[in-house]
């Protein structure tokens, strides 16, 4: 903490594009998934598949956790017992079964006073304060992210291109709703305050600016012998 206050307490960190992230190996590899390579029992319901993803800790021994979809549509878990029959929550399970059969997960890490443990809190001036590129695709390369520092750590922002990096977005729905022309605002990366213009329709500008300088080009190329 005193090494940021000596800086001036600022709000945001270094700004970081992709490639340099790629340089620096700060994008780790996709992860693959815990238990991607389990395969769904030939007994199951067929509306119930194996779930690839993170189980539950308390889940009995020689049960297994599943995916089935609700009369909505929506996704769910549920827990499938050796014989092959379903179950929807713990409550059920310990119900029929006994609480005995529950796993016990592991413990939260106390004080002596029986306390929480509190992390201590990261500051953009920290050696190791460097943003991650998010998982997946829905941030385009041309975009740069930093850390802004929050009372409670640092959260990544994403910048985009064309403003000379002065402003920025602070969460993954306000970049799709940039990028689809619904947003009319960025946050300062002085102040952190918003920042009231057409950012997206600028973007687009922008896009369409790169794509009619690389036509010429793409004719001369076609013309070529």
């Amino acid at each position: 903490r005193s090494r940021w206050e000596a800086a001036g307490q600022p709000l945001f960190g270094k700004v970081w594009n992709h490639d340099e992230l790629v340089a620096a190996k700060i994008i780790a590899a996709p992860r693959a998934a815990p238990n991607d390579e389990l395969q769904t029992p030939a007994g199951w319901p067929d509306n119930i598949k194996v779930d690839t993803g993170t189980w539950v800790l308390w889940l009995p021994d020689g049960w297994m956790q599943g995916i089935t979809t609700n009369c909505k549509d929506k996704e769910m878990k549920i827990f499938m017992s050796p014989e092959g029959k379903p179950f929807h929550h713990m409550k059920d399970i310990a119900k029929k079964f006994g609480q005995a059969i529950l796993k016990q997960g592991p413990k939260k890490d106390c004080g002596s006073k029986g306390q929480k443990k509190v992390k201590p809190v990261r500051f953009i001036t920290d050696d190791d304060a460097v943003p991650r590129w998010p998982d997946g695709d829905w941030l385009p390369k041309e975009f740069k992210v930093c850390l802004r520092q929050l009372p409670t750590g640092l959260h990544t922002v994403f910048i985009p291109p064309g403003r000379k990096g002065e402003g920025c977005l602070f969460q993954r729905a306000q970049v799709l709703e940039y990028l689809s022309g619904k947003i009319e605002f960025l946050f300062s990366l002085t102040t952190g305050r918003m920042i009231s213009y057409s950012p997206s329709a600028e973007y687009a500008a922008g896009k369409r600016a790169n794509e009619e300088s690389a036509q010429p080009e793409a004719k001369r190329a076609n013309k070529a012998p």
